[in-house]
């Protein structure tokens, strides 16, 4: 029998795209689907456009639930899930009619824990760039095991750091949920996702088209919330360091380039976030110097780390000529 595979969407106010998404789920190749829609306590007319979707399609479920976050959204469709595989798609973005398809042919074929494909991330105003370019033709793929996956991801490659664009194996989640935090749940439950997995494939057709624009949580200008990233990446060395000193060098790029990134972003408002800066000043001067002897940092954070050294008013002062 096909193995039914459970497409979770968390839903918080997205009516302007909620149909095109809804839309390219009900077209894709594979038909085996259930498509979960979690309406996390909408203001607009998304719970109204669930709605309507259910009463046209059998294989829609609409679960309205009080304002709770996206985490817990996703959390309650994998609790609400029936199918063989899990799979996830933000209400705001879009798939290609292969995107379930494509994942499932390789799952199936080389029995890995996980899949990934590529995306495209696209502008309001048509603008697109995918982000995994490579020399490989479409449809082909690579496997490598879930440490090597969560090595690449944490130094910026093969794979981005979102829960979608992948698909898995039931049991992955068996244990797994996402974190009620404000920003980086994606990244820091695909840490744990990939150390689950024993393989993983990468399939480099582009079939996730991921929305930009002004209304996104990561557009949001409360950069408080984004200080999250900061004590994910504090928690996850602690783990490397106690489970996995494999991925030491690896979690230190990740945790320098959210310092250096969310600093960027604290750095013009000393008062609100006196507490917050001097964390990250602290981490900073902790671990640059293993990413400054790591050959797999990039050029632009070991040169952030190298002018640290000055102090960060010498860094400020070089990223605005630079900006």
């Amino acid at each position: 029998m096909t193995p039914l595979i459970s497409i979770i969407i968390p839903i918080y106010n997205t009516a302007k795209y909620l149909s095109k998404c809804i839309d390219s789920l009900l077209d894709q190749s594979y038909k085996n689907t259930e498509i979960i829609l979690v309406n996390d306590g909408s203001t607009d007319e998304s719970g109204k456009i669930c709605d309507e979707y259910a009463a046209l399609h059998k294989n829609i479920k609409v679960i309205h639930k009080a304002n709770a976050g996206v985490s817990q959204a996703r959390n309650t469709g994998i609790e609400n899930a029936t199918g063989d595989y899990l799979c996830f798609v933000d209400g705001d973005d879009y798939v290609t009619s292969n995107y379930i398809g494509d994942m499932f042919d390789v799952a199936k074929k080389e029995a890995v824990d996980i899949v990934t494909c590529n995306q495209i991330k696209i502008w309001d105003d048509g603008r697109k760039i995918e982000l995994f370019e490579n020399n490989m033709q479409l449809n082909e793929y690579f496997i490598i095991s879930g440490i090597e996956t969560l090595a690449d991801m944490l130094y910026g490659k093969t794979c981005f750091a979102t829960c979608c664009c992948k698909l898995y194996k039931r049991h992955i989640f068996d244990t797994i949920r996402f974190p009620s935090i404000s920003m980086g749940e994606d990244s820091y439950t695909m840490y744990y996702c990939f150390l689950k997995a024993k393989s993983v494939a990468h399939l480099r057709s582009p079939n996730y088209y991921y929305l930009q624009h002004a209304e996104s949580a990561m557009h949001n200008p409360a950069y408080d919330k984004f200080y999250d990233y900061i004590l994910l990446s504090d928690n996850f060395i602690k783990t490397v360091n106690d489970k996995y000193p494999e991925l030491f060098l690896p979690a230190v790029n990740r945790l320098i380039e959210n310092n250096f990134w969310v600093y960027m972003k604290m750095r013009t408002d000393t008062q609100r976030y006196s507490s917050q800066l001097n964390h990250i000043k602290r981490n900073i001067k902790k671990y640059r110097k293993y990413a400054l002897k790591d050959k797999n940092v990039c050029f632009r954070t070991r040169m952030a780390c190298l002018i640290s050294y000055g102090g960060m008013k010498l860094v400020d002062f070089i990223y605005d000529i630079k900006k």
